[in-house]
């Protein structure tokens, strides 16, 4: 039998399939594209990035001090803003625990009114050479032991706890205690924003609040205590 002439026999047509083809195009594709995206990355990192800058609004004298006025004594000096704060000289003692403290300046920054409900800031320094009170320097940071941290201001290091407070008829308190022993002298920085709970309000009366009225009482709050903590961070001992 005679075998039959392979090259004789129609020659087949090759092609390639479909799906063979645009898998082929996709890739060609992302090579290009790719190879753009990696040029245009390398030649972004060798320019200088610039950050279009942000209109903000700054809270009331919160970041600046230059205006403010400086308190002065022989023993430390203080800068306050006067339109917002005014001062009490006034010396006096005072009952604290089992002892008492001597008060010699208070700074109180007046109430702000929003949804007729106040939102009052004071800050009251004690300074006393008595040894007893000396020994009582650190008495109020013994109920708050895990709390208790060091606030460096101006050079020196102050005790410092923080800590929320709640009284009857919705009054709350965020309050901030510093205290250092420098010359033989106990000194205690007590500072204190004092607001109403807005939940206790509506669940003891028909008065309720817009979530916008509630949000503008927990931003003024808040700006009292940056206020205090600014105003703080001013302290320097005069001798």
């Amino acid at each position: 039998m005679q075998e039959e002439n392979p090259i004789n026999q129609p020659a087949v047509k090759k092609t390639i399939p479909l799906f063979v083809g645009i898998a082929i195009i996709i890739t060609v594709a992302v090579i290009l594209f790719g190879g753009v995206f990696v040029f245009q990355y390398f030649l972004n990192k060798s320019q200088p990035k610039v950050i279009q800058p942000q209109n903000q609004t700054a809270g009331p004298a919160l970041n600046e001090v230059e205006g403010w006025k400086t308190y002065r004594n022989s023993q430390f000096e203080i800068k306050y803003p006067s339109s917002l704060c005014s001062i009490n000289e006034e010396t006096r003692q005072e009952g604290y625990y089992s002892y008492e403290r001597k008060n010699v300046l208070s700074i109180g920054c007046p109430s702000s009114e929003l949804s007729n409900l106040p939102v009052f800031s004071l800050i009251s320094f004690y300074a006393d050479n008595e040894s007893k009170n000396i020994q009582n320097c650190f008495y109020g940071f013994s109920f708050y032991q895990n709390s208790v941290t060091t606030k460096h201001i101006n050079g020196y290091d102050f005790k410092y706890i923080e800590f929320a407070d709640a009284a009857m008829g919705g009054q709350r308190a965020l309050n901030g205690n510093y205290a250092i022993i420098n010359n033989q002298t106990c000194f205690n920085i007590d500072s204190a924003v004092r607001y109403k709970d807005l939940s206790f309000i509506e669940g003891a009366s028909d008065q309720t609040f817009t979530d916008q009225e509630k949000a503008e009482y927990r931003q003024e709050i808040q700006n009292k205590s940056d206020l205090l903590k600014q105003v703080i961070s001013t302290f320097k001992f005069t001798k």
